[in-house]
């Protein structure tokens, strides 16, 4: 048996060191024991110590205390704080006390993953399995006899964790020079928007120069201070404050000096450390406040109070009207957008264009951590988090151009499209929602026709299009999604909210109306798909009975406060115990697939491999002169992960392309 604790890691360490692991991996206890419970984070988690003290009541002390050092303070000397130092220094200690002390507790780790594997083993095979029937015309499930939680992970999860790892050593190639190029870009761009937020400070006040734009409070007091409470017009009097800043490179000019001997430069009174300013405070109504009381300034604030002034046509916020209008509000909503800007465009700097290039390999690849780490199933992407890609239509800088393909090879890029509203119409059995899909087209607006009877005898009348093929030259008449376009986002929210358990409160709030109106707009969205009201109800008194709720595979989500007292918490189980089924079983769908690709034999012979997961898209890369060949293996395998049909297809969108922004 090969048995791990965390295999991701040690196969890692192991391959850093030139050794490869071969032959059958039996079980990654990381993965059995998430599998077994999902709802361990802040009882310990799945770390070894506190599986083995809660499984087998075996103590285990922490690495920390055992090899952990004290950090040294600006002298040389110890300081209070401890910290762990990495694996491959305590492996190479030359103090041989140290390295007994590792040899002795990596030997105690090897008996404790030994123990916990059959631990976990025992619980997984005691906790029955019952996953959508089409699940047992698997070929590799024929051949069993056994139906357990523990027959759902040797024959899924643990073949899904060696792919995982694989992609992980695999590594995704990055084109460094565009990031770099991009970064220079950035950092232009931002300094741009900085200083017009700077200019509009300067206009109001001399000392504007110095404001810190990072200093919450100095940002609170010039949006939102006043002198005086609001009179019975709601005007207040904005008033000065002064604050202590650091001291700038400017002020040097400032000091007093004399010429010296020879023309040189004296100055006659030190640096000063730091200056006093004071900053007008322009008394705007708050937004928003924080738990202490105080005007909000986060980001979503200020974008109330900018609106969108360089849109066309512009649209200004509150700024705007507490100022008076006319070009002193203007020149604040832009102001205020342009800070918005800069800081939006810092935070790519920071997270994605100047820290990826150095965390490449010499190949140019960047190797992230995929996690089965989430209560759904869903993976996450940590060291760096590649799933956190802006928006594609707010991606100025194109970064998804900067994962590419190396010389000679392409990226097959491919990507379900409304995976879970697929699984929610598969789970439910819902008659209106399987007939859309298989009509095909826009599924929002149909939705759109369900719910309101008006767009549906419109259509009837054909004064709109549902649909049109552009290749027939301009539609006849106006399209149901231009139209009718309130009616249909308001389709595409509930589509999408109903899923995850929306709340009648939550639309009344999102959409600005009554809970009346709201509970009604619900019901109407039900009124045509009764069979998902009533698989929700279902769902939620088997999750109350049983304490859990389980996803198209059958894996579970224990849900401890399904039945308790506290309100909130009961109303968060019950939307997790209709969530977690659709969002899980996307994940189940998803991670099939991927299974299916790495066993269809002709895309390995052809030197494809997967290099990336984001959500419900995957990534392979191969050679160039092959790449046409493979794509519609890619393609079938994706459309039709299980050996047998489901109720619904599940249409792939996908390319072949040099990087992943050529492929969206």
């Amino acid at each position: 048996l090969q048995i791990f604790h965390n295999w991701s890691f040690d196969g890692h360490l192991l391959a850093n060191h030139g050794i490869e692991i071969l032959g059958h991996r039996s079980g990654d206890t990381v993965h059995m024991a998430r599998l077994w419970d999902t709802s361990r984070q802040g009882r310990g988690g799945y770390k070894l110590s506190s599986l083995m003290q809660d499984l087998l009541g075996w103590g285990k002390t922490d690495m920390k205390e055992v090899f952990g050092r004290f950090k040294l303070k600006k002298d040389g000397t110890p300081g209070k704080v401890v910290y762990l130092p990495d694996s491959l220094t305590l492996q190479t200690d030359p103090n041989v006390t140290m390295f007994e002390k590792w040899i002795h507790y990596s030997t105690y780790d090897t008996i404790c993953t030994w123990y916990l594997y059959f631990s976990l083993r025992k619980e997984l095979e005691n906790m029955s399995w019952s996953p959508d029937a089409i699940v047992y015309e698997n070929e590799l499930l024929k051949m069993r006899a056994d139906r357990t939680l523990f027959t759902f992970y040797d024959c899924f999860w643990r073949p899904f964790g060696q792919i995982l790892t694989d992609m992980e050593r695999k590594g995704m190639y990055i084109d460094k020079d565009y990031l770099y190029q991009q970064a220079e870009k950035a950092q232009e761009d931002k300094e741009k928007r900085t200083e017009s937020f700077m200019q509009w400070v300067r206009s109001l006040c001399p000392d504007g120069k110095y404001i810190n734009i990072n200093s919450n409070p100095q940002k609170r007091h010039l949006l939102f201070s006043s002198i005086t409470e609001p009179d019975d017009a709601g005007s207040r009097e904005p008033h000065m404050r002064t604050f202590q800043v650091d001291n700038k490179v400017e002020e040097e000019e400032e000091r007093e000096e004399e010429e010296g001997e020879e023309g040189e430069v004296l100055f006659l009174s030190p640096p000063r450390s730091k200056r006093s300013i004071s900053l007008l405070g322009l008394a705007l109504t708050p937004v928003a406040y924080t738990a202490t009381g105080q005007a909000s300034t986060a980001g979503q604030v200020i974008q109330k109070l900018a609106g969108k002034p360089f849109a066309s046509p512009p649209s200004y916020g509150t700024a705007f009207k507490d100022l008076g209008g006319g070009e002193e509000g203007k020149a604040a909503c832009e102001a205020l957008a342009s800070l918005l800007e800069g800081e939006a465009i810092e935070k790519l700097l920071s997270t994605f264009l100047l820290p990826l290039p150095e965390q490449t390999d010499e190949a140019s690849r960047i190797h992230t951590s995929l996690n089965i780490n989430t209560e759904t199933g869903r993976l996450s992407s940590q060291r760096p988090n590649l799933q956190n890609q802006p928006a594609l239509e707010k991606d100025v800088y194109r970064m998804r151009k900067a994962f590419s393909a190396p010389p000679g090879r392409k990226l097959i890029i491919v990507d379900y499209g409304q995976l879970e509203l697929r699984i929610m119409a598969q789970m439910t059995g819902c008659r209106s929602m399987l007939d859309a899909f298989e009509q095909g087209g826009d599924f929002h607006s149909r939705t759109a026709i369900d719910m309101y009877r008006y767009i549906a005898e419109a259509v009837e009348r054909k004064e709109v299009l549902l649909e049109w093929n552009s290749h027939d030259g301009a539609p006849p008449a106006p399209m149901l999604k231009d139209k009718f376009a309130s009616e249909r986002r308001k389709a595409k929210t509930l589509n999408f909210g109903i899923a995850y358990g929306m709340t009648k409160m939550k639309v009344a709030r999102d959409w600005g109306v009554s809970l009346e109106e709201a509970e009604e707009t619900i019901q109407t969205w039900y009124s045509a798909r009764k069979e998902v009201k009533q698989w929700q109800e279902e769902v939620i008194e088997r999750a109350r009975r049983t304490g859990y709720t389980e996803t198209f595979l059958g894996r579970r989500r224990y849900l401890p406060e399904i039945n308790g007292r506290d309100g909130v918490g009961r109303g968060h189980a019950e939307r997790a115990a209709i969530n977690t089924p659709i969002q899980g079983g996307a994940a189940d769908i998803v991670m099939m697939a991927m299974l299916k690709l790495r066993g269809e034999e002709r895309i390995r012979r052809l030197g494809w491999r997967m290099v990336m997961q984001i959500h419900d898209e995957i990534i392979l890369e191969g050679p160039e002169e092959t790449a046409e060949e493979v794509f519609p293996l890619v393609r079938a395998c994706m459309e039709q992960p299980f050996d047998s049909p489901l109720s619904v297809e599940l249409p792939v969108d996908g390319s072949i392309a040099d990087n992943w922004y050529e492929g969206k």
